[in-house]
């Protein structure tokens, strides 16, 4: 038996013969590559680029997995496909033992788990199909006109690849990783050849069998086997995202949720009242970080710069403006690796843009304790960047008084008003070698 999609395979115009391949262009977008192939195998207009790799990766990532950059999840990825209008279902065996072996510490491991939750959950409310149950190589291949996208490897060694054809010997795949970016390499990873019993293999992962794969299509279409379509009890419903919220050991919504997350507690911090519940603020932190985070701030998980938290603010019906000096390039020297460099270059464009776009005032100059006490004295609520160790830091303003500033910091487990000179203040308001300065004006 062989099946091929050469149905949906075509090459764009002006590339050399074959399926169209994209690479990832960094560790840990193996599923935002190989989603991006697949709906470029379905819809061969797609407009490819790095933009859109990276903005798949916010939509989908799990926030914790080990000790540098998240993947992806299959929920997560589903729902980027469905966003950029294609169908998707996905096929989960064992979901609430995904990604569990990545992460050591107690803390991260629920936080990642509550995220992949409600990413099954939107699932579910959007009407993606997700069914349960293990599967195998003659069930990938039983799709139609349709792109696979599969989760292999055991433990910590998982990759998401593009199944391309499946034969009585071999499968063959298009594997996003790339050992160099030069062309040899590339076409090693092109058509990659794994024999059956070795790729059946890495479907399974170990004790729970938990296995992943991401059907996607331009209509939709039943599932061709038999095959559960309800979750486990642990992980059907709301039950499994307010169990673990209510087990993370800090205080919510007194102090962010991880060292990286100020920016989006400001902003939780300004939508108090409509949550219901700390899980609410919990996800709504973790959800906003996805949205606004930098991609790259040197060596550490990123955390949100001015023009993507001025976009989540915004994304969630407030009014805003970006007041700013020197913050193009902000954090930038952090970063060591050119290509990674580049990257976070092209997403500070990429929010800036949307900025553009929304026609979002954005101010461009330094600023002082009366310009901002003006905005105060108007109503409106301020979201300022202030230095604090290599990465800068965000707090929310509360007044300007004639001997001191108050505001909330995120990282103060109180939750309390604290307060400082304003001579101290105002050398606190200046960020990094360049004395940048950036503040949203929530109005």
């Amino acid at each position: 038996m062989r099946k091929i999609l050469e149905t949906v395979f075509h090459p764009p115009v002006g590339r050399e013969p074959g399926p169209f391949y994209y690479p990832q262009s960094d560790d840990f977008t193996c599923g935002a590559a190989a989603l991006i192939m697949a709906m470029k195998a379905v819809k061969p207009d797609l407009v490819v680029s790095r933009e859109l790799e990276f903005e798949i990766w916010r939509e989908a990532n799990n926030v914790y997995m080990g000790t540098g950059h998240p993947g992806t999840n299959p929920f997560g990825l589903a729902q980027s496909a469905r966003k950029r209008g294609f169908e998707a279902a996905v096929l989960v065996n064992e979901p609430e033992n995904l990604f569990t072996t990545w992460n050591r510490i107690t803390e991260k491991r629920l936080v990642s788990r509550a995220l992949m939750a409600f990413d099954f959950l939107q699932c579910r409310k959007s009407g993606t199909p997700v069914y349960q149950g293990p599967f195998g190589i003659e069930q990938l291949g039983a799709f139609d006109n349709s792109a696979v996208v599969v989760l292999t490897g055991s433990g910590i060694e998982k990759h998401w690849l593009l199944l391309v054809s499946i034969d009585d010997a071999s499968i063959t795949v298009h594997d996003p990783w790339r050992d160099t970016p030069n062309r040899i390499e590339t076409r090693k990873s092109m058509f990659r050849t794994i024999p059956r019993k070795e790729f059946a293999g890495l479907l399974g992962d170990g004790a729970g069998k938990a296995q992943a794969a991401i059907i996607v299509h331009g209509r939709r279409q039943p599932v061709p086997f038999p095959i559960r379509t309800t979750m486990t009890d642990s992980f059907k419903d709301e039950g499994l995202v307010s169990q673990i919220a209510e087990s993370v050991p800090f205080e919510i919504p007194k102090r962010q949720v991880t060292d990286f997350t100020c920016g989006p507690h400001c902003l939780c911090l300004l939508q108090k009242d409509s949550f219901r519940s700390k899980n609410d603020i919990l996800l709504e932190e973790l959800r906003i970080w996805r949205e606004a985070n930098m991609v790259f701030a040197g060596s550490s998980l990123p955390g949100c710069g001015p023009y993507g938290l001025a976009l989540a603010a915004m994304a969630r019906g407030m009014k805003v403006a970006l007041w700013g000096h020197q913050i193009v390039g902000l954090l930038l020297e952090k970063t060591k690796d050119p290509v990674r460099r580049e990257i976070q270059t092209i997403m500070e464009g990429h929010d800036r843009a949307r900025l553009l776009r929304a026609e979002v005032p954005i101010s461009e100059g330094r600023f002082g304790l009366t310009e901002l006490a003006g905005a105060l004295g108007k109503g409106a609520r301020i979201v300022l960047l202030v230095e604090s160790g290599r990465y800068g830091h965000w707090i929310l303003m509360q007044s300007i008084e004639d001997d001191c500033v108050r505001y909330v910091d995120p990282w103060i487990d109180s939750g309390d008003t604290q307060t400082k000179p304003r001579g101290e203040f105002r050398k606190w308001m200046k960020f990094g070698p360049r004395r940048s300065q950036a503040a949203i004006i929530v109005y």
